[in-house]
């Protein structure tokens, strides 16, 4: 709907919405809106806890950062063109798809892949902590083997 509108801004002061660097949260900002067109790196607020991001492909978001606080995400994939670097801090379902994506970490609050589905087909540097476990790894072998 509002795809690549880059500045977002409310008059006088808004009792239901935060705005920082154009993104929309609530008030209390546990919850990320919206994400403007333009904006290159984004890391999520601490406070924030639900991201209803649908938007995201529609921007030019290099880099991504989750942080552990984070439970849920409201979008089928996140998408994004330009997205390089992915880092996942939560233990959530995410379903990635990037043709851009290079690098994509997993934080210590990751134990369980079973429900992360990446799509990135240049894919070069992949970092899991040492809590996540060995069975989940086989999920990545196909992307190993699609890089040759």
């Amino acid at each position: 709907m509002f795809g690549y509108v880059k500045s977002v801004s409310f008059e006088g002061q808004n009792e239901n919405f935060y705005v920082e660097n154009g993104c929309i949260y609530s008030k209390d900002k546990s919850i990320l809106y919206y994400v403007p067109y333009g904006l290159d790196n984004l890391t999520i607020k601490p406070e924030t806890k639900k991201l209803y991001v649908s938007n995201l492909e529609y921007t030019n978001i290099q880099k991504l950062v989750i942080p552990e606080n984070v439970e849920s995400i409201n979008v089928h994939f996140i998408s994004s063109q330009g997205l390089k670097e992915l880092e996942i801090n939560a233990n959530i379902r995410v379903n990635v798809q990037s043709n851009d994506l290079t690098s994509l970490k997993y934080g210590s609050k990751v134990t369980n892949l079973e429900n992360c589905n990446i799509s990135a087909n240049k894919l070069t540097t992949l970092t899991f902590s040492d809590e996540l476990k060995i069975r989940v790894y086989r999920n990545f072998l196909y992307l190993r083997l699609l890089e040759k």
